[in-house]
């Protein structure tokens, strides 16, 4: 996949609050998974999660058609095989200001 995320990634606990246009894709805990899947048609929940994946209508790649957000990414980062760069604090401020 484009991500290349771990297979003990949690993926069973990932929803949208949306089902025919989803917008993003929210992390949950188990807990509130099954507390969202008993009450979806009896209650409106506004905030049950963090947001993981957020749809991204500029990319080529028709495989996904979302991008991983910032507000996620410490949750997700670890699951991650590929495509991460780390570095300390001087080189990216080296790399953002040239």
């Amino acid at each position: 996949t484009r991500f290349s995320i771990k297979d003990s990634f949690p993926f069973e606990n990932l929803f949208v609050r949306n089902v025919e246009r989803p917008r993003s894709l929210y992390l949950t805990s188990p807990s509130i998974r099954t507390t969202l899947q008993q009450n979806e048609k009896s209650v409106k929940f506004i905030n049950s999660g963090v947001r993981i994946f957020s749809k991204c209508d500029l990319t080529k790649d028709e495989t996904s058609g979302f991008r991983l957000v910032q507000e996620g990414l410490h949750l997700i980062t670890p699951f991650l095989n590929d495509r991460v760069v780390k570095m300390c604090f001087d080189d990216a401020v080296l790399l953002l200001s040239k």
